[in-house]
Parts: C-alpha cells; sequence; structure tokens
C-alpha cells in the first residue's frame, strides 16, 4: 500500500539539505534529480533508501502533506 506522498527537491531543501548537494545526492542513488524537482519520487522509494538525507526529505515532505491536508 502507499501513502502517495511525493518528495520533491523543495522537500530536501525543507528537511536541511542544500540543492546542490540534493542533486548530488540523487546521482548517487541513481534518481533523477530533474524529476525529483517535477514529479517528485514517492516516500515509499525514499524510505527504502535507508539514507538520513532521504529521511529527512521523507520527513519534510510527510510535514508539508498534513499541513496541505489541514487547509
Amino acid at each position: 500500500m502507499t501513502s502517495g506522498i511525493m518528495v520533491y527537491a523543495s522537500d530536501a531543501v525543507a528537511g536541511g539539505n542544500c540543492m546542490s548537494g540534493s542533486r548530488e545526492w540523487a546521482k548517487a542513488h541513481g534518481l533523477d534529480f530533474r524529476a525529483f524537482m517535477r514529479e517528485g519520487i514517492p516516500i515509499e522509494t525514499l524510505r527504502a533508501l535507508e539514507c538520513p538525507l532521504a529521511d529527512r526529505a521523507c520527513d519534510a515532505a510527510e510535514a508539508r502533506a498534513a499541513r496541505e491536508a489541514g487547509q
């Protein structure tokens, strides 16, 4: 089952990662950074990486989704 939450590069920045570092991180993990910016990556994909940088981005995405749901 999926949550439907997409993680964007902006979530990585909100989680404390810089944009250039996020670009390098995505490349190192075989992720399409442009897609990460435009379309996002499913949160489950990033959680499966078991990476602290990914976890911070996912945490920020979950907080964003919770805020959006509360509007």
